[in-house]
């Protein structure tokens, strides 16, 4: 069941792959492309210990989530964005734990739209293995709920999101840590002016909203959103 749910909401995102807009950036951050994942980390001084483990959206390619992250990156983080058949996280499930137990050290899973759900069903699937769950524009399965899940989640979405709207993500509540704080809570943050497609670099995307603040900002906000949840939960 909860394949065809999964497959249900891929079809809804689009019909073919959303591709990069603009080359990799490499200002502030060293990108590495390698055969299954990206990898991006600061320019200069050694990375946080915990990087975040990234599943790109439904149908989008990984190389467009670097100009975004890569803010982020920039900053002092290490982040790795799995590569995954056709474009697609639900056709492999396991990708990011299998990449954090390949690399080692500490992690926190993310991931955008579709990503961000496969992203909390591997979290679902191997609760130790993370520190912590990062959300944009996404929400969890209702048959992998993280409800009793001991540690920190936040949930970003775009004011002017029209996939990821606010009713879904508050439907979703009840899948989730509550809000407020202590290790295992939930944290809602929006991003005034922001949309579905604006977390990564791939142009728009059918049934969004328009946001009213340009992509750049969208990625300072959300580096700044990333950067407060880690230092809040010591991750």
């Amino acid at each position: 069941m909860k394949y065809l749910w999964l497959l249900g909401m891929a079809v809804l995102l689009g019909s073919c792959s959303y591709l990069p807009l603009t080359p990799i950036p490499t200002d502030g951050c060293v990108v590495t492309d390698h055969q299954d994942y990206l990898e991006l980390a600061p320019a200069s001084g050694s990375p946080a210990t915990t990087g975040l483990m990234f599943w790109p959206g439904g149908l989008v390619d990984p190389h467009a989530y670097v100009a975004s992250l890569g803010v982020f990156a920039a900053r002092g983080y290490r982040v790795v964005i799995a590569k995954v058949p056709m474009n697609l996280a639900i056709t492999q499930i396991g990708k990011g734990y299998d990449l954090a137990r390949r690399l080692g050290g500490k992690w926190v899973a993310g991931g955008h739209s579709l990503g961000g759900t496969t992203a909390a069903w591997s979290v679902y699937d191997h609760q130790a293995a993370f520190e912590a769950l990062v959300l944009l524009a996404s929400y969890p399965a209702t048959s992998t709920p993280l409800t009793s899940w001991s540690k920190p989640v936040l949930s970003l979405r775009g004011e002017f999101d029209q996939l990821a709207t606010e009713a879904k993500i508050e439907a979703a509540k009840s899948d989730l840590p509550p809000s407020g704080t202590g290790s295992a809570h939930t944290q809602y943050e929006v991003i005034n002016g922001g949309n579905h497609a604006q977390w990564g670099d791939y142009g728009p995307q059918d049934g969004d909203g328009t946001a009213t603040i340009n992509k750049s900002s969208q990625w300072t906000q959300l580096a700044d959103k990333l950067v407060a949840f880690w230092s809040a939960n010591n991750l």
